[in-house]
């Protein structure tokens, strides 16, 4: 549901987040929600501010009961380095506001809302550095592995290694919530995030090929790319060559064989040509058996 807009672009509520509303304060906890809700909202913010200076045209702000996404336009398969600015925005803010609060709860005056404040932005700032997708650590990690394993392998390791760190959350929340009922937001927090991370993994492949069609955009605007080279024996098959195309890269593959002898260049176009009309299982000796007719 939206609840106003900013400018172009609209804040939502998910309705459960909406119904946890109702439920806090009825029991008493609306201030704590409250502050938890401007807390994120903030946080989201500094998202959508940055974004909107690098050119990311932003659609919405949803906020959810574990947290909020900012939909923009255009990050998908962005530059790696726009992601880590991105990302890492919204925890800045919120270490940024904890301190400014602490230096008037210090120096000028203490209330238990401040005090509130401070704890939420500090939890919220170290639980979205977290290297876990769909978080802003995640993110942050994702972008720096890409640079070295491409976009495709760094996703598909950082979901692994966030489903495997969740799976041990959630056990240690069922211990927790066998002698304590708050283990139960720890064991539906990392639900969610499993969740969102397997919707990451599977959107893998959609992002490396917006990276693609994103590169040749750039590569018309500046007539410029710095070039990656790979060596691959010509048995390889090309789907185990892109996997290891790098954002932000011109791939030129020298082809040899097993005893180490040259048989050919290939260049990225040719290669994804050659996915275009043979599929990714073809074999690089295949691919120029066919080049070559």
């Amino acid at each position: 549901m939206t609840i106003f807009r900013i400018g172009q672009f609209k804040i939502k509520i998910n309705y459960l987040l909406f119904v946890l509303f109702v439920l806090y304060f009825i029991i008493g906890y609306f201030i704590e929600v409250i502050v938890i809700f401007f807390s994120v909202l903030i946080h989201e913010l500094a998202h959508v501010y940055l974004a909107s200076k690098l050119d990311f045209k932003v659609d919405y702000i949803e906020l959810f009961p574990f947290g909020g996404v900012a939909k923009l336009d255009g990050l998908i398969g962005t530059e790696p380095f726009n992601e880590i600015k991105i990302a890492v925005i919204g925890p800045i803010i919120n270490f940024l506001l904890a301190f400014v609060l602490i230096f008037i709860k210090e120096y000028l005056f203490e209330n238990q809302i401040i005090v509130l404040f401070i704890k939420t932005n500090m939890i919220l700032a170290f639980i979205n550095l977290l290297p876990l997708l769909p978080l802003d650590g995640g993110r942050i990690f994702r972008s720096i592995l890409s640079l070295k394993l491409g976009t495709k392998r760094a996703t598909l390791f950082v979901s692994k290694i966030t489903c495997i760190l969740s799976e041990i959350m959630i056990f240690i929340g069922i211990l927790l919530f066998i002698r304590n009922a708050y283990g139960i937001y720890l064991i539906l927090f990392f639900i969610f995030i499993i969740i969102a991370a397997k919707r990451e993994k599977d959107m893998a492949v959609f992002i490396f090929l917006k990276q693609i069609i994103c590169k040749r955009q750039k590569m018309a605007e500046t007539g410029i790319y710095r070039v990656q080279h790979i060596v691959c024996l010509n048995d390889m098959k090309v789907k185990s060559v892109i996997e290891n195309f790098i954002p932000n890269k011109y791939h030129i593959i020298t082809v040899i064989d097993r005893e180490g002898n040259v048989i050919d260049t290939l260049y990225e176009k040719r290669i994804l040509e050659g996915v275009i009309k043979y599929g990714y299982d073809i074999t690089i000796e295949k691919l120029l058996n066919k080049s070559e007719k």
